[in-house]
């Protein structure tokens, strides 16, 4: 094979191949992946003993009760927990 060829060849599957990628990542950041997140949140946050202890000295509780949240307008459309708490980004937080 010509070498010009070659090059033009690899490039188009290097292209094709970055564009599928894209596809698919795009693809798995849709309702599955935004159940994921939330489960991954809610793993801790369904526990009714869970709670944090501000500055003042309050302590607030971090329970969520998830069939509230999915009856609730962030559930019906499938937000992120993460949409509302950009913050959060790992565990422990």
């Amino acid at each position: 094979m010509h070498p010009h060829r070659f090059r033009l060849v690899l490039a188009l599957g290097i292209t094709t191949l970055f564009i599928l990628a894209s596809a698919s990542l795009t693809h798995a950041q849709g309702p599955v992946a935004t159940q994921v997140e939330n489960q991954v949140c809610l793993a801790c946050h369904t526990n009714r003993n869970l709670t944090l202890k501000l500055p003042n000295g309050e302590i607030l509780s971090m329970y969520i009760d998830e069939a509230q949240y999915n009856a609730s307008v962030h559930g019906k459309v499938g937000q992120r927990c993460t949409t509302c708490h950009p913050n959060i980004t790992a565990y422990p937080h």
